[in-house]
C-alpha cells in the first residue's frame, strides 16, 4: 500500500512536471504580449500623430532673373590612366542676368583661355571622376574656374552660380 501511494506521488509530481514547461510558456506569451500592448498605448498616448507636410513650389519653377550661358563646347582627350580617352563636353553657365552682359564680355574677350583651361581640367583628371553619376568633381573644379575668370560682382556673390555639365560622354580611342 505504501509503494501504491508512493507510485502515485510521484505520477501526479511527474504530471505537474510535463504541464510547468506548457504553463511556463503561456504565462510567457501572456506576459510579452501585455508588454507590447503596453509599449504600443504609450508611444500612441505619448506622439503628437501625423503632420502636414507643405511643398515647397519655389524650387519647382525657374528663376525668372536667371540665364544660362554655353561655356564651352568641345572635344578633349584625356591619357591619365594609360588608354586615351576622347571626351565630348558641353558646359553651361547659371547666371543671374544682371551679370549676363560682363560674363559675356568676358567670354568673348577671353575664349581661347577658357577653352585651354577647361581642356587642362579634362586632361588631368582621372577618368573615374570624369564618369561620376553627379561629375561632382568636374563641376568643383569649373566652378573654382569660373570664380577665378568671372570674379566676384560688387556684393560679394559669385557671378556663375551654377555649372551645368549638358554632356560628359568618353569614348576609349586605343
Amino acid at each position: 500500500m505504501a509503494e501504491e501511494e508512493a507510485n502515485q506521488s510521484e505520477s501526479t509530481s511527474s504530471d505537474v512536471k510535463k504541464k510547468s514547461p506548457v504553463m511556463l510558456v503561456a504565462i510567457i506569451a501572456i506576459l510579452m504580449i501585455m508588454e507590447g500592448a503596453g509599449i504600443f498605448v504609450f508611444v500612441a498616448m505619448t506622439s503628437k500623430g501625423p503632420k502636414d507636410a507643405f511643398a515647397n513650389t519655389s524650387a519647382l519653377q525657374p528663376d525668372e532673373n536667371m540665364a544660362e550661358l554655353l561655356l564651352i563646347e568641345d572635344k578633349f582627350n584625356n591619357s591619365t590612366e594609360g588608354r586615351t580617352y576622347r571626351f565630348e563636353v558641353e558646359i553651361y553657365l547659371k547666371i543671374r542676368e544682371e551679370n549676363k552682359e560682363f560674363i559675356e564680355k568676358r567670354l568673348e574677350a577671353r575664349k581661347n583661355e577658357i577653352r585651354d583651361r577647361v581642356g587642362q581640367i579634362i586632361r588631368t583628371t582621372q577618368v573615374s571622376q570624369l564618369r561620376e553619376p553627379d561629375l561632382r568633381t568636374l563641376r568643383r573644379q569649373l566652378l573654382a574656374l569660373s570664380d577665378e575668370l568671372f570674379e566676384i560682382d560688387g556684393d560679394d556673390n559669385r557671378r556663375v552660380e551654377q555649372i551645368i555639365i549638358a554632356r560628359c560622354m568618353g569614348t576609349v580611342l586605343n
